[in-house]
């Protein structure tokens, strides 16, 4: 059986719209920590982080366990794919990632409820990622990617607020 899909040329259009106020917002490589039973180290916090956070962490893992020191080794370091957008636990910058319908719903929630703010950045990043994730989709989540890009409207029609953080 094979799925319908759709390419929402509109996202595509808003996607480019938003890409330049969102790429000023600072992302970092997704990382994790390889255990030396070949897992990856899961803690409290998640298993993901950006390449500085990991490397602390990884220091503490050693110190920690020395006998197993030289098998905690960094991983990762490129694009996965990820249902939810994922933040780096220690220092909370965002973790880039290839963004999965889920993501998409997941984001829409969020803004159907609290309204992204024009020119607010970060907010453009967010929602330019639950557009990446609504652009092609199966023909189930066709209503999603139009309530997505309604949102989405609303903050391309707007200049964006360049002066600080």
């Amino acid at each position: 059986m094979t799925r319908d899909t759709i390419h929402h040329t509109e996202i595509t259009e808003l996607i480019n719209a938003l890409s330049p106020l969102a790429a000023t917002v600072r992302t970092e490589a997704l990382h994790w920590i390889t255990t030396p039973s070949g897992d990856w180290h899961l803690d409290d916090d998640g298993g993901l982080y950006c390449h500085d956070c990991a490397e602390k962490v990884i220091a503490e893992l050693r110190q920690a366990d020395p006998d197993n020191a030289d098998d905690y080794f960094l991983d990762g370091g490129w694009q996965t794919e990820e249902e939810i957008p994922p933040i780096c636990p220690k220092c909370g910058v965002k973790l880039e990632a290839s963004p999965l319908a889920y993501w998409g719903l997941w984001e829409l929630e969020h803004f159907a409820a609290n309204p992204p703010t024009p020119g607010n950045a970060a907010h453009a990043y967010e929602v330019r990622e639950m557009l990446v994730a609504l652009e092609v989709t199966d023909t189930q989540y066709g209503d999603a990617a139009q309530k997505a890009a309604a949102i989405a409207r609303k903050l391309v029609s707007v200049t964006p607020d360049t002066g600080g953080e």
